[in-house]
């Protein structure tokens, strides 16, 4: 709420800057000011986007939005991906609203179950297993990710206290990536390692919790392990056959010959 109230403080306070006549010459007062007037002509950007939303995408779709109003949501799938502002599940799949049910974490972390634990994410879990029953759970990690970066770099526990414990979920992934790379390997194929090896321990954090344990051996659920690359976008998907990453498309010709049979 003060964040708030700060916001339109400043933009009432700021925007007869914004309007100024061309043939007006204003001096800012001091050197704050080039800098809120950016934070100014942000929230401005978002308005005019939100206006660009409604005018053309909602009013496209707008019976779709009313049926989800009226019915309530239907997903299918949980997608778990991290919170890196790269990562946009729904661009990545081209889903609709109402399809996904997300949750994003700092390295797209899940903590094992706890009975007695009530974090976001596990109560984000639960509602989408008891309440939505949705059939399938996606962890999806990938490139350039700044928790498995994180993980092999000292943090500061006076300024980012909370992130140091939050990445104790991928501590696993550190170690193991540690015993099995070569001492000549780069630092970025050593984050790459990371950052699949995590994905695997993920899906294993999911497993402990007994309901999607009991849907997954009842065959109601189906738990995939996903890895994006920001600079090519290709989604690879874990193979527990052969405990590698393969090409998604591969998955998608595999399905169709399937079907084909």
């Amino acid at each position: 709420m003060k964040l708030q109230l700060f916001l339109f403080a400043t933009i009432l306070n700021i925007l007869p800057l914004v309007y100024v006549s061309a043939t007006e010459e204003k001096k800012p007062a001091n050197s704050e000011i080039p800098q809120t007037q950016d934070l100014v002509n942000q929230v401005l950007t978002f308005a005019r986007n939100h206006q660009d939303f409604k005018n053309l995408y909602f009013k496209e779709h707008e019976h779709e939005f009313i049926r989800l109003a009226e019915q309530g949501q239907n997903p299918h799938t949980l997608f778990i991906g991290c919170s890196d502002s790269r990562m946009v599940p729904d661009l990545i799949l081209g889903t609709k609203p109402g399809e996904l049910f997300v949750i994003r974490t700092a390295g797209n972390f899940v903590p094992p179950y706890d009975q007695n634990g009530w974090d976001g994410v596990s109560a984000t879990i639960q509602y989408a297993l008891e309440a939505l029953d949705v059939k399938h759970i996606i962890i999806c990690g990938h490139s350039h990710c700044g928790a498995i970066k994180g993980l092999f770099q000292t943090i500061n526990s006076t300024q980012l206290g909370i992130l140091k414990r939050w990445l104790q979920f991928g501590n696993e992934a550190k170690e193991t990536t540690m015993k099995i790379v070569k001492p000549e390997t780069s630092e970025k194929d050593l984050y790459t390692v990371a950052e699949q090896i995590s994905v695997v321990y993920q899906l294993a954090h999911l497993m402990t919790f007994p309901a999607i344990k009991k849907k997954v051996d009842e065959k109601t659920l189906d738990l995939h392990g996903w890895y994006y690359k920001i600079e090519t976008g290709e989604v690879s998907y874990y193979d527990p056959e052969t405990f590698v990453f393969k090409p998604l498309k591969k998955l998608k010709a595999q399905a169709l010959q399937s079907i084909l049979n």
